[in-house]
């Protein structure tokens, strides 16, 4: 059994409302599941979302252990986490003025994010269940260095018992890079990528921008 969740998040917000539940109307279109890491946070996310961002930023870097974190943006509306009965309100923290997190109480992995006063959500790919991101090229062409890259979209959607889901939501493209000015790793890909945030007048990341080259940093082909 499990059931939405509605306690209060960091900083007297609360965390998300599950939006299908309260006699509301239930969304319609694709939908996208995933669980955490031990199984009692799930989370559902329906319809497309507004982007699929590439975060470099120093937050998401060391928050995730990663070089760089991707995370399906969308409004709030559009995300539903449900908790297994006996597990307690998602862990809340203010990463930033504007970025509030949530994770899992037991095993800690990151849920969601809440952006924009709570209007829209960040969902990491990594909670979602498949290969629900192409970040780049289709497997079997080669890189500048003639590897094989690896497409990851092959893998099928599953369902929250592992089985393969039948009619599965299109896959995830990337849209964007965001704060490559930050980054550790280069991805010499073709998808736009900003200096900063992806706001409106944000500026672009360009060649004629190359910082200083790092030392023994690594270059990621995809």
């Amino acid at each position: 059994p499990a059931r939405a969740v509605n306690g209060a998040g960091v900083g007297g917000r609360r965390a998300l409302t599950s939006g299908m539940e309260g006699g509301e109307k239930k969304l319609s279109g694709e939908q996208r599941t995933g669980r955490c890491f031990c199984g009692k946070v799930g989370i559902t996310l329906t319809g497309p979302p507004a982007a699929v961002s590439i975060c470099h930023c120093v937050n998401c870097r060391k928050l995730s252990g990663a070089p760089f974190t991707a995370q399906a943006v969308a409004k709030m509306t559009q995300v539903n986490v449900t908790r297994a009965d006996g597990v307690g309100e998602l862990v809340g923290f203010s990463s930033s003025p504007a970025v509030e997190r949530f994770r899992c109480p037991q095993c800690l992995s990151p849920v969601y994010a809440s952006l924009a006063k709570g209007k829209m959500a960040a969902v990491p790919l990594s909670i979602l269940s498949g290969g629900d991101v192409v970040i780049g090229v289709k497997a079997g062409q080669a890189g500048a260095g003639g590897e094989e890259r690896v497409d990851i979209s092959e893998t099928p959607s599953t369902s929250e018992e592992g089985r393969p889901s039948s009619g599965c939501a299109p896959l995830l493209r990337a849209t964007h890079h965001m704060y490559y000015g930050d980054r550790i790793i280069d991805v010499p890909d073709d998808l736009p990528k900003y200096v900063k945030s992806s706001a409106r007048q944000a500026q672009l990341w360009t060649l004629d921008l190359t910082d200083p080259p790092r030392a023994g940093g690594a270059d990621v082909r995809v």
